[in-house]
Order: C-alpha cells, then structure tokens, then sequence
C-alpha cells in the first residue's frame, strides 16, 4: 500500500500524567484514546522486567515498520508461472470451482508513531510517555 505522507501530530492526545493500576489498563486507556481520532494502536514489544530491569511496553502505529516477506509465502509460489490472470480453478465433487487471489498488500508504511509504557520502581504502577506523536499516513 502506498501512503500518502501527511505529517500529522497527535502528541497532545496521549500527554497525561495520569498513573495506571496496571499494564492493561494502561493499554486500554490508549486504545480508548485513538479510537476517536480512527488510530490502531498495536504492542510491539513488551518486557516484563526480569532481574534489574523495569518492566515496559512499546506501543505504536499499526502501520508503523517496513513489511519483512515470509520465506516461501509468495504470490509467485501460489500461482502457475503461464497464469496471467491470478486464478485457480479446482474440482471439487466434479463441480469446477474458480479462486481469485485476493489483493493482501501490506499496510506499512513505515509510521514513526510510537509509546512507551513503563512500571514506576516503587509503586508497581504504570507510566505513559510520547516516543513519537506522528502519523505519517491518513488514517483508517
């Protein structure tokens, strides 16, 4: 999918100084949140905080990253290499049936949106601070 880039900030939106009980609710605040303004917030990474560490999230920007192809899950490998048309037939039950291949281009675009959860030492709660307010793509 090729975006159109429109530099939008939303910043704004997710600033708070609120504490979260836990890291769902955090994740939840954040999905009621993008709701409204018709963003998908995904987890990309998460850490519970083994040893020294502190426990934290990365949330972002559904299109956020590049698309990495599969190993062996290309249209090429799906379709007859003399097919021009993209379509399988099959025979099932001596009825001839027709696939079409459906278009599942990647929605990447390489979105730089991007939140960081992170557990308060003392407390067990959680914070949420702005890595990256920007949406470089219209939104659904």
């Amino acid at each position: 999918m090729e975006c159109t880039y429109i530099v939008r900030d939303y910043t704004d939106i997710f600033t708070t100084t609120a504490l979260f009980e836990s890291r769902d609710e955090l994740i939840k605040w954040v999905r009621d949140a993008a709701k409204p303004h018709r963003m998908v917030v995904v987890i990309k990474r998460s850490d519970n905080g083994f040893g020294k560490k502190k426990a934290r999230l990365l949330l972002g920007c559904e299109r956020g990253g590049e698309y990495r192809e599969v190993k062996g899950r290309s249209l090429k490998s799906n379709v007859d290499e003399t097919d021009d048309m993209c379509d399988l037939t099959e025979e099932l039950d001596g009825i001839k049936k027709s696939k079409k291949i459906r278009d599942t281009r990647t929605k990447k675009c390489g979105c730089q949106f991007l939140l960081m959860g992170r557990q308060v030492e003392f407390m067990g709660d959680w914070d949420l601070e702005v890595i990256c307010g920007v949406h470089n793509h219209p939104l659904a």
